[in-house]
């Protein structure tokens, strides 16, 4: 659909480039796109994109875009490049991309490909009532971007669903029962959804996680997620939490298999990624954004994890 393309541009026209559910919601209502693409909490569509054509080149605007919510992107046909957190993917027929929070997306191009798209908020994955241990490997900004094949059958169904989704949606709003079995197909996507991506992260297996460690897991990422720009000491953490450093290394790192400091500095390192590629700031500017006391010991932390200097990284192909 070539409004999802003019949205991309009204971000880029407005100098926008954080892509938020509600944002994406407010435009759709503004422009008066036609309500059987979206209801409520989520947008799904079917599209079919030939850049040969003049009137579809080009369809993906090489514009970075840091993705606050989270969506799914089946390509049932041809193939399409994207770059995600730096690294360069190509999707063909019958691969799954995961778009999840925080992942900086930009598309690079697409001769030709048909994808059904599911953009969503992240409040109705969690009305689904999905255990929190299940989503690990697709909230964590630890992750690599999620991207996985899926047997022709899984491919079906998958557009199957969110087709039936779609023919929901334009029924009559009177009818009885019409939120609700909307709803219900979406719960019944999610779940097959989050099946397909279980089978693909054979490592994220529940029964290898405690329910308290996974609620300590759940609670520590909110709280980096919403504070690492500024803090990056363990003990900030610990202290939010009201437990002892010892006891949260001990919790997340049966939990995730990784410490709270890893985890804290592979999102600091990744923001100042993005922040190095995808923004005009300087470097000093980043280390003020990101807390530094000054430029020297943004470089010495950075260094430190990457093996090059932010200048280096910032010069390096995107």
């Amino acid at each position: 659909m070539e409004f999802i393309l003019i949205f991309v541009q009204h971000l880029v026209r407005m100098q926008i480039q954080h892509f938020t559910f509600d944002l994406f919601l407010d435009y759709l209502k503004q422009e008066s796109i036609d309500k059987a693409c979206y209801y409520k909490d989520f947008f799904l569509d079917i599209i079919d994109i030939d850049s040969r054509k003049a009137e579809n080149a080009p369809f993906f605007p090489p514009v970075p875009i840091r993705m606050e919510d989270g969506g799914a992107i089946l390509c049932r046909d041809g193939e399409f490049t994207l770059s995600c957190d730096g690294k360069t993917y190509t999707i063909k027929k019958n691969m799954i991309l995961c778009c999840r929070p925080g992942s900086v997306v930009s598309f690079i191009n697409s001769d030709y490909c048909n994808i059904s798209i599911f953009f969503h908020s992240l409040k109705l994955v969690q009305s689904a009532h999905i255990s929190f241990k299940k989503l690990i490997p697709y909230y964590s900004n630890l992750q690599e971007l999620i991207c996985f094949e899926v047997n022709q059958e899984e491919a079906n169904t998958l557009h199957q669903l969110m087709k039936t989704i779609n023919t929901m949606i334009r029924n009559n709003e009177d009818a009885l029962f019409y939120h609700e079995s909307i709803m219900s197909a979406v719960y019944l996507f999610f779940y097959f959804l989050f099946s397909c991506i279980g089978e693909h992260i054979k490592e994220s297996e529940e029964a290898d996680i405690d329910s308290k460690d996974s609620k300590f897991l759940q609670t520590f990422l909110e709280l980096v997620s919403n504070n690492y720009t500024q803090e990056r000491s363990v003990n900030f953490y610990a202290k939010k939490m009201h437990i002892s450093n010892k006891y949260l290394c001990t919790v997340i790192k049966s939990a995730s298999k990784q410490t709270p400091s890893q985890i804290i500095n592979q999102m600091v390192i990744k923001e100042i990624k993005q922040l190095l590629h995808y923004s005009d700031l300087s470097i000093q500017e980043i280390s003020f954004r990101m807390n530094f006391a000054n430029q020297s010991f943004l470089s010495k932390y950075f260094k430190r994890f990457t093996g090059m200097s932010p200048r280096q990284y910032k010069m390096s192909p995107k």
